[in-house]
């Protein structure tokens, strides 16, 4: 484009030039052909043609020459020879044939009529125009040369960074194996070698991580089942205890009753503990045992599964299957509707079930109390508590929500929270 516009510029002022050549040469020659018809006005009036020859004959060696003509009869002619049989009208006027600026000019001497014809050839401005277009043709061909050159360099330039680019994409989405494009010269080389060094350290440094995340969900695994071996033991030795305490020893009866209670929350950690290692480790694994449900009936099941009878629950469920893990799902729900039952205060709940696009949005909202601000960004942490004394008297164990989001991101799913005038939880799941 650049080229295309600079040639029609260039050619434009090439005309433009030539143009304004041409009429300069005709107002200089129209100024000569006067002061000429001055000077040879006296050997006319004496007709004196040899004189008037003479005068003509000066400028033989010039770029201009002169003819004086009486009824189309050639008197005096600057190059000596009868080459002008161009027909002129015997009146002032500037006329260009070929390569040649003409001007004549009558004069009258007394009842004789002479035209006075005086031309200069612009044959070496029409030279230098065609050189010069000659210039232009061969500085196209050459630009046009550079520019395909210029285009290659660049396109292969692209090629290379766009293969660097997708190595790189993919490099950032976990695909620590993809095979990364190195030119072989230029300045993407080392780059691109940079790039491999990276992956191959990020890959080396994620497997070691994954090791000790893998050995670390073992570890907290085992220790769990090996606490909920005698724990076992010490709830059912509390039930026989307390079948065979005497009422009357009010000592024995609250100690029994504590030793339960706390019995009981310890269970509920190292069930909690060992449910989110499972889900931890098939989330590592990559092992993903989905089957095809109807996820308004586990809705509808989880509900069924709350102790809710102080709280009305409004439901709004479409029909929506997706592919999942059904007992994991229910166990998410059942961990947010019990935390707005016990904590958020609120008098009823509202659940909803609706698809947007590709997904499936379930949205749990309480009227109750709400959350902090300051506290959304850590709710899903493990073992995070917003109020650690009301949570302590409740017994929970700070790991339902950690639950909740990692049964959602096995799903590949989403969870947002809302707080204000309450508290609104808006979970996405992928329909396929």
């Amino acid at each position: 484009m650049i080229i295309t516009a600079l040639t029609i510029l260039a050619k434009f002022q090439l005309e433009q030039f030539k143009s304004a050549y041409f009429e300069e040469e005709k107002e200089e020659i129209a100024v000569l052909a006067k002061q000429v018809s001055w000077a040879v006005k006296p050997a006319l009036a004496d007709k004196n043609y040899k004189e008037l020859q003479e005068f003509c004959s000066l400028f033989k060696d010039s770029d201009t020459s002169i003819v004086v003509k009486k009824d189309d009869k050639v008197i005096a002619d600057s190059s000596l020879e009868d080459q002008y049989v161009i027909e002129v009208e015997p009146e002032d006027n500037t006329f260009i044939i070929s390569q040649t600026v003409y001007h004549s000019v009558p004069i009258k001497i007394g009842d004789d009529t002479y035209t006075l014809t005086i031309s200069t050839t612009v044959q070496d401005i029409s030279k230098t125009i065609a050189k010069a277009k000659k210039i232009i043709i061969w500085s196209i061909i050459i630009g046009i040369f550079v520019v395909i050159i210029l285009a290659l360099y660049v396109y292969n330039m692209y090629k290379s960074f766009n293969g660097l680019q997708n190595s790189a994409v993919k490099i950032s989405e976990g695909d620590f194996d993809t095979e990364i494009f190195i030119p072989r010269e230029g300045i993407l080389y080392e780059l691109a070698c940079a790039v491999k060094k990276m992956s191959k350290r990020l890959k080396s440094q994620i497997i070691e991580l994954r090791k000790l995340e893998s050995f670390r969900s073992d570890f907290i695994a085992s220790i769990s089942h090996e606490i909920k071996t005698p724990l076992t033991g010490i709830l059912s030795a509390v039930e026989i205890l307390e079948e065979q305490v005497k009422e009357d020893d009010p000592v024995v009866s609250k100690c029994l009753t504590i030793l339960n209670k706390q019995s009981q929350r310890l269970n509920s950690l190292v069930q909690d503990v060992l449910r989110l290692s499972e889900i931890e480790k098939r989330k590592l694994a990559e092992e993903k045992d989905f089957k095809r449900f109807n996820l308004a009936n586990t809705i509808r099941n989880s509900i069924m599964l709350c102790t809710v009878s102080d709280i009305k629950v409004n439901t709004k469920l479409e029909d929506i299957e997706i592919y999942g893990d059904n007992a994991l799902i229910e166990r998410a729900l059942i961990n947010l509707i019990m935390n707005a039952v016990k904590y958020s205060k609120s008098d009823k709940i509202d659940i909803t079930l609706t698809q947007k696009e590709n997904n499936a949005e379930i949205r749990i909202r309480d009227y109750g109390v709400g959350i902090p601000s300051e506290h959304l960004p850590r709710i899903f942490e493990h073992f995070y508590r917003v109020d650690k004394a009301r949570s302590r008297e409740m017994g929970g164990t700070g790991l339902g929500l950690a639950i909740v989001k990692n049964v959602i991101n096995l799903h590949n799913g989403n969870i947002e929270v809302f707080s204000g005038n309450g508290c609104e939880f808006v979970i996405t799941i992928p329909l396929f």
